[in-house]
């Protein structure tokens, strides 16, 4: 009798508040169904995104350290800590940048999840899309970085 007065009550808030639709159920990777299905699933993160925050964890560690050497007038060890990370310190501007683009993506995935405006077959649709955008823009960073360590 519970679940009945439960699942009543959801169904009439959410026609009432007018909540959006959630976005279409995604196929397992394992499935059957997802073996049979052209389309493919991009993965939500991969090892290159998990890559790149590393990276810009370790970029953005080392920065601080700099500074704070600096600040607290140690310019030895500061040149030193600089001429050590001068390579991953390099990096900090393109690392900042493709921040900045992951986070506008990820903003806008969010968007869409809340849109009332699409279905939920066009919602998943819209967040595969950016997904694959994310994605592809992590693998071309790090293979970037890959190929500027093997010649630098």
């Amino acid at each position: 009798m519970g679940m009945i007065g439960l699942n009543f009550v959801d169904e009439f808030t959410s026609k009432v508040l007018d909540y959006p639709v959630d976005p279409a159920d995604e196929i397992k990777p394992w499935s059957l169904a997802k073996m049979i299905r052209d389309e493919d699933i991009p993965q939500r993160n991969t090892k290159y995104t998990t890559a790149f925050y590393d990276m810009a964890k370790e970029i953005d560690n080392a920065k601080r350290t700099f500074r704070y050497y600096t600040k607290t007038d140690q310019p030895e060890k500061a040149v030193g800590w600089k001429q050590e990370k001068a390579g991953l310190m390099s990096m900090s501007k393109q690392s900042n940048s493709l921040k900045s683009e992951l986070s506008d993506i990820n903003a806008e995935i969010k968007r869409v999840q809340r849109s009332k405006r699409y279905s939920a077959e066009r919602k998943q649709e819209l967040i595969n899309r950016l997904q694959k955008r994310k994605n592809r823009m992590t693998k071309q960073w790090f293979e970037l970085v890959r190929k500027n360590k093997k010649t630098g």
